[in-house]
């Protein structure tokens, strides 16, 4: 396993999870699934207003922050954001 392990690129784009492959070496920041949408939701953050403090937090720290969807159905194509904002997480609570 530690053969397919990279390292992190501190200049590479912070995204989701969401297992589409790239060649694009940008592609190589940090992944975590939902990208800034789970930053937003591990601090409760709900308005756009925080979506964008938070973008430019992860910017502040040389990633490019950075959110995906896909041509059928748009926001809702992140399957971590399908979750969030049809209220599949509420019963974890927030920290």
């Amino acid at each position: 396993m530690a053969g397919q392990l990279v390292d992190v690129r501190p200049e590479g784009i912070l995204k989701c999870v969401d297992g589409r492959g790239s060649d694009n070496t940008r592609m190589g920041g940090p992944k975590m699934p939902g990208g800034i949408y789970a930053i937003a939701h591990n601090r409760g953050v709900t308005s756009i207003e925080g979506l964008k403090q938070i973008t430019k937090e992860v910017a502040s720290k040389g990633h490019l922050p950075s959110v995906h969807g896909d041509h059928s159905s748009d926001m809702l194509g992140c399957g971590f954001f399908k979750l969030w904002v049809t209220g599949r997480f509420d019963d974890m609570g927030y920290p």
